[in-house]
């Protein structure tokens, strides 16, 4: 009998009175409870129960050691809860960081009823177009787009990521419709800044890269800058899908271009979830992967 069932036991036999009234409970003989008493006694050193023909009472260390023994057993018996309830129940921090716009036009609005059906747990929600510094900012998950790679890494794709030109209908009527683009050195075009004296745009069909150098009166670091430019009508955008699906759904701006690939080399990445392989062992993480099965 190892020591914790020797402290149950003990417990056991405090309630009953007796060493056989203890065993009958437990369904062991008295010479096993006895003897289960006894190592307890050689291990703590004390004798833990002053014995008589009549009458069992406990010693003075018995009085102590049945106050201390009650309190570890019941702890023992709330961290195996806690641990149960770990396995079903997602609880505790969840850090997710993610890009700015994706974050406050998509992932954002997914919280409220996750929170509400998972109400143990909290969520950190990180905003950043930084690099994801999973160690240092103890990052349990990140929203966003690759390159991330790593032997620990795992990820998922949520959806891809092509590059679509756009412009309002108010732009379209007033300048027209570019059908090729080599037209785009005609428009405003709203562009990220750029390192480039002039930017380029690059767009591949049939196999061949065409690339043009466009120019326009506003350029930004972020993508919702130009994109609420061009649903005013400033001018074309070149801006992932995921960015302008619901504008080009309601018409509020149109695509053009449709037969050429925009931005076909290093530049587009699918939008991924990625976490550490070990963090997403944990129930928080699970729960949280299943927001985009």
């Amino acid at each position: 009998m190892d020591t914790l069932e020797a402290m149950h036991t003990f417990v056991r036999v405090v309630q009953a009175g007796t060493f056989s009234a203890a065993g009958r409970q437990l369904g062991l003989s008295p010479a096993t409870v006895l003897r289960a008493i006894n190592a307890l006694e050689d291990k703590v050193g004390a004798r833990l129960f002053n014995r008589s023909s009549r009458r069992m009472t406990l010693t003075e260390a018995g009085e102590i050691y049945a106050m201390k023994v009650d309190v570890i057993l019941n702890d023992i018996a709330d961290l195996s809860t806690e641990m149960s309830r770990l396995q079903t129940t997602p609880r505790g921090i969840l850090r997710v960081q993610t890009r700015v716009s994706l974050g406050i036009r998509h992932i954002a609005p997914l919280l409220p009823a996750f929170l509400e059906r998972h109400c143990e747990l909290k969520i950190d929600l990180r905003l950043s177009d930084g690099q994801v510094d999973f160690s240092g900012e103890n990052i349990d998950v990140a929203i966003g787009f690759g390159p991330m790679t790593g032997a620990t890494l795992l990820t998922r794709k949520l959806v891809a990521s092509p590059r679509v030109v756009c412009a309002s209908l108010t732009y379209v009527d007033r300048f027209g419709t570019p059908t090729i683009p080599s037209e785009l050195s005609h428009h405003n075009c709203l562009t990220f800044r750029s390192q480039e004296s002039q930017p380029i745009w690059r767009f591949l069909r049939n196999h061949e890269l065409i690339e043009i150098r466009v120019s326009g009166n506003l350029q930004a670091d972020y993508g919702d800058v130009l994109r609420e430019a061009a649903l005013s009508g400033l001018g074309i955008v070149l801006l992932p899908a995921w960015t302008i699906a619901d504008d080009i759904k309601a018409g509020r701006l149109v695509g053009m271009l449709p037969d050429y690939q925009a931005s076909p080399f290093g530049f587009d990445h699918d939008v991924q979830v990625f976490t550490h392989r070990d963090r997403h062992r944990t129930l928080k993480v699970q729960f949280f992967f299943r927001l985009f099965d």
